[in-house]
């Protein structure tokens, strides 16, 4: 619906949420909306409260077909693992492959498998969107992610559908 495109673009960005973790410092949830072809694309981010132009992650949200009355609850917007946007998360995906960490191989069953079952410490995890990534591939990739900030896992299993699956 246009009426509802539009609701979206004006409004932009739109707060969803807020928490401050153990050191008082304090981050926004935005949703972001812009326009893209004949359609909008949708960013979901984590904002430092006091500086609205540095963001501790940022993920790519899912664009329904159709954008419909419904779609104006923000918190309806699926996050979309297999796209990662922040450039910080795609640095750190692609530090495992660029430092040897992690390695694809071929074989003549599947055109691209990992050689080995392999393990990623994720230190950090912001709203998990590069766990959320590495998750997504048809690997078999075991993930242990260190978060001291229990504000901060929450935010990500809230906000950017951290994956809850045996191998993270």
């Amino acid at each position: 619906e246009p009426d509802v495109i539009g609701r979206l673009l004006e409004g932009s960005p739109f707060r969803l949420g807020r928490f401050c973790d153990s050191g008082n410092d304090c981050f926004v949830i935005q949703q972001r909306y812009w326009r893209r072809d004949r359609g909008i694309a949708a960013h979901r981010l984590i904002m430092y409260e006091l500086n609205d132009n540095m963001a501790m992650t940022m993920a790519n949200l899912i664009v329904p077909e159709i954008v419909t009355a419904h779609h104006l609850a923000h918190e309806r917007w699926r996050v979309d693992h297999s796209r990662p946007v922040f450039t910080y998360n795609l640095m750190q995906i692609a530090a495992g492959f660029m430092l040897g960490g992690l390695s694809f191989g071929h074989n003549s069953s599947s055109p691209l498998q990992l050689q080995q079952s392999q393990r990623v410490l994720q230190i950090g995890m912001g709203g998990g969107t590069a766990t959320g990534f590495l998750a997504t591939m048809p690997v078999d990739l075991r993930i242990d992610v260190v978060e001291l900030e229990p504000t901060v896992f929450d935010a990500a299993k809230r906000w950017f559908e951290f994956p809850q699956s045996p191998n993270v």
